[in-house]
Formats: C-alpha cells, structure tokens, sequence
C-alpha cells in the first residue's frame, strides 16, 4: 500500500481528511433559502388567481388548463388561461398538468425557483428571489426562458426550449 511509517500514514491521512471538509454555506445563501422556501409556501397557498383579490399563478394556470386534444380551445387573447404556446411545449408539461392546481402550482414554483437560483448562483439567491418575486407569483415562464438562454451559450441545443415556448427571442438565431 504506502512505504511511509504509521505515524506518517496517519497524519497524511488526517490531512486528507481536512482537505475533504465542505465549506460552510454563508448566511447569505442561507437566508436566500430560507426567504425561498418561505416564497414557495406563501404563493402555493394563495395560489388560485380567479376569484380572489390576490391571487398568484394567473400565466401558470394557462399551462394547466390546456389539454393535449385541443390546446386553442381558448386561445382568445382576452380570456383568462389563454393557451398561445406551441403543442410540444404543452407535451413537456403534460405529466405535471394531469394534477390537480395546487400540486401543479407547487410543482411549477419550485421548478421556477430553481431557476432564480441557477441564473443567481447561492450568494445572490436572495437577491434573485426579491427581483423575480413578481415571475415567480404569476408563474410566468420567463425565468426559464431565461435559464435556456445562459445555458445556450455554452450548448446551443438548448434555444430549442426557447423555440418551444416564445418565438421571438429565437429570432435572431
């Protein structure tokens, strides 16, 4: 195994050990999952945005509602859940639209979080959390549109996302 004596093997072995201690997170990175998980539970609990003075997730119900037979049933700008997305993207949605709201809003608020937290990183997390509050209780698809974008750059496969969902960032491809 080692040539070296036991006294030597033992400490190599504790600084081994050292070098493999975790960084403690900081209290800012903490806190933004804190003020994150608090964000999550407030807006699926006031999630229903029909019928109340404050309601959270008006964009997010038009992916709910929308079924595979016919997604243009009401494609009417003016109508609440307007469906105005392609069919693939209603198809990437389809296994968590088959729950009922709350779940489903759970559901795409934490995927909407963990996008805050990939563009933001953990220092900025908080930060990320209070800029996007407004996307985050709409439940609106910019911030993985946004998501898409930066992991674009690096593979370029992923604009198709974007494709899926709005066209006109992808214009200019």
């Amino acid at each position: 195994m080692t040539d070296l004596p036991t006294g030597l093997a033992i400490e190599r072995g504790n600084q081994t050990a050292r070098e493999l201690e975790l960084p403690r997170p900081s209290r800012l990175a903490v806190s933004g999952l804190i003020v994150a998980f608090l964000a999550w539970v407030v807006l699926v609990a006031l999630s229903e945005p029909i019928g109340r003075a404050w309601g959270s997730g008006l964009d997010a119900r038009s992916y709910w509602v929308p079924r595979l037979e016919d997604p243009y049933a009401n494609a009417n700008w003016t109508t609440v859940a307007a469906y105005v997305y392609s069919p693939a993207f209603l198809q990437v949605v389809a296994p968590i639209t088959s729950l009922a709201w709350h779940p489903f809003f759970a559901i795409w608020t934490a995927i909407l979080i963990a996008a805050v937290r990939f563009l933001t990183g953990p220092r900025l997390f908080l930060f990320g959390i209070g800029f996007s509050v407004l996307e985050l209780i709409g439940g609106n698809i910019s911030l993985l549109l946004a998501g898409a974008i930066v992991i674009g750059f690096r593979y370029p496969a992923a604009w198709a996302f974007v494709l899926l969902t709005k066209i006109t960032p992808g214009i200019g491809l």
